[in-house]
């Protein structure tokens, strides 16, 4: 006999609360996981759905800060009597921060800064969109570690300070598309059916591929084919591995993963360096009618990699598009 699902979700929130109450020591990604599920989970379905993001700016509470890598952060929070968080596929929150001063007065990073005292950046959680709690992962750009960058990453580096009980303030839902499954793209205004996604992610850039791709292989109705090119600085700066692997394990072939770093050692199976016009033609599906191209990830691979890679290609760039 199969047990529904809802079976299973219930049996793991229960066992990590227990372990959270008997104060056994966990370790990522349960110690996360233990305050994700303490605080989502219910004994019995609620009898209507809030979901927390309506469109007006709200406040959520740390309740986990966990490190993931040596400048990355897994943040888990609360966000109270709702019981979902009501994201949709493909789209963001907006979290806001104090506007800090550079080195330089009216710089940041040697170019003009941006006025007033708050500012606001766009995260996606690899939370399910249902869950009655959110996870981000944060990669911190701290000050005087690239010379490029000598005054860091504003909103990352204000994560940082941030201790369990804190609380952020945040805005959504927000996002150029959404995606309403079964290959379904909803963009300006108008919807785009694909079979196939080619999926380029670097960095923390990964976290709404994780999100699109989860949902998709959660939907047994959903046959959209995807592969993904992960491109990280190096093997421990490759965020969700063990989760990407499970994925494309249990997908039958529906989802492939390939992973490149740019300081690859000796005995790395995998490719090495940027993301390339081979890797592409090698593992991403060729250009055609059924294909979307979607990446995420910092500015200089896109424009100086992937893009070029792209049109070397021949790819329709109406359907290339960005997180």
């Amino acid at each position: 006999m199969k047990l529904p699902n809802y079976f299973y979700t219930y049996f793991l929130a229960n066992f990590l609360k227990f372990q959270c109450l008997s104060h056994q020591k966990l370790t990522f990604p349960y110690k996360g996981m233990a305050a994700f599920y303490y605080y989502s989970s219910t004994s019995s379905p609620p009898p209507q759905k809030r979901p927390f993001l309506d469109g007006k700016r709200k406040k959520m509470k740390i309740i986990g800060k966990d490190s993931v890598s040596p400048d990355s952060f897994l943040f888990t929070f609360s966000i109270g009597d709702y019981t979902e968080l009501g994201l949709p596929i493909c789209q963001h929150l907006k979290v806001f921060s104090p506007n800090p001063t550079g080195k330089v007065p009216g710089q940041w990073n040697g170019k003009p800064t941006e006025s007033g005292s708050e500012i606001f950046r766009k995260y996606t959680p690899i939370s399910h969109s249902v869950a009655s709690a959110a996870q981000l992962i944060i990669k911190v750009y701290r000050k005087d570690e690239n010379p490029s960058f000598p005054d860091g990453g504003k909103v990352s580096q204000y994560f940082e300070t941030l201790e369990v009980g804190d609380f952020i303030d945040v805005d959504g839902p927000v996002g150029k598309m959404t995606y309403l499954g079964k290959g379904v793209f909803l963009k300006d205004g108008k919807t785009h059916t694909f079979k196939k996604l080619a999926l380029l992610a670097g960095g923390t850039g990964i976290t709404p591929h994780f999100q699109l791709i989860s949902a998709i292989l959660e939907d047994s109705r959903d046959n959209t084919e995807m592969r993904l090119i992960y491109a990280s600085k190096t093997e421990k700066d490759i965020f969700l591995r063990k989760e990407f692997d499970e994925l494309e394990k249990n997908s039958n072939g529906q989802f492939k993963i390939t992973y490149t770093i740019d300081k690859a050692t000796k005995d790395w199976p995998h490719e090495s360096g940027y993301i390339n016009t081979n890797m592409i033609q090698k593992y991403m599906p060729g250009p055609s009618e059924d294909t979307l191209v979607i990446m995420c990830g910092p500015n200089a691979m896109k424009l100086q990699a992937i893009v070029p890679s792209l049109k070397e290609l021949g790819y329709d760039f109406n359907f290339v598009w960005n997180f």
